[in-house]
């Protein structure tokens, strides 16, 4: 086993989802997790797109403090604005300090031309793309919400939910499971005083990768497979 530090998509996995990792990765103390992961999860399956070593992780920390510069740089010319709800109020040394969320800086310095490709084709097919991300948030909020329930070790109800919902939750059982997922922290607020950063990581956890290169392969019914 190995202890991992773990976000949870459910969507689609960019760029940025590195640099989030390594920058919650930075805040923590040591030891530190010696291995980060992306864990996708889906109606159709429960995936690892991303995984990290020590090495990889430091590195996006560093890279992290970049985009940290230029996003410092654009509030000061004025070109961006912290919104109260993008802020974390952290005390430190005696006092309260505003620092703005990981993913708001993100937002504003990682280009996204996948998005901007699929807003254009969601809007040629006479669709309202905002429409389609407000849902597909709310639906990946509440599987968020689920997950951390069952690393609780309480029950999910699945009642008149969704079918990709009670999908996605039935692969991510059998992924706990089968990897041995034993978590540390959850939802757990983390933060940088020296760099003025903070955010919410989702996981710190004991686990058993079983990797098989940078991927965690399914078998045809959504599991990972057995060890041989």
């Amino acid at each position: 086993r190995v202890l991992a530090i773990i976000d949870w998509k459910t969507g689609w996995v960019g760029t940025e989802a590195r640099l989030q990792l390594g920058a919650y990765w930075s805040c923590l103390p040591d030891p530190k997790p010696t291995i980060g992961h992306v864990v996708q999860v889906k109606a159709d399956g429960c995936r690892v797109p991303v995984t990290m070593t020590t090495e990889e992780l430091q590195a996006a920390a560093e890279t992290f403090l970049h985009a940290k510069a230029v996003f410092d740089y654009l509030v000061r010319l004025g070109s961006v604005t912290i919104p109260s709800n993008e802020a974390y109020r952290i005390q430190f040394e005696g006092e309260y300090v505003q620092l703005p969320s990981v993913t708001f800086i993100l937002s504003h310095v990682v280009a996204k031309p996948q998005l901007l490709s699929w807003y254009a084709k969601v809007a040629s097919e006479g669709k309202n793309p905002n429409d389609i991300r407000d849902s597909r948030a709310a639906e990946g909020s509440a599987i968020h919400r689920a997950i951390h329930t069952l690393l609780q070790g309480k029950p999910i109800e699945f009642t008149d939910t969704p079918e990709p919902f009670a999908q996605s939750m039935t692969h991510f059982a059998a992924w706990m499971i089968r990897t041995k997922l034993d978590p540390v922290c959850l939802e757990q607020q983390v933060y940088s005083p020296d760099h003025r950063f903070a955010g919410t990581l989702d996981c710190v956890a004991w686990y058993k990768p079983q990797t098989m290169g940078h991927e965690e392969r399914l078998s045809p019914s959504g599991t990972l497979p057995e060890k041989e």
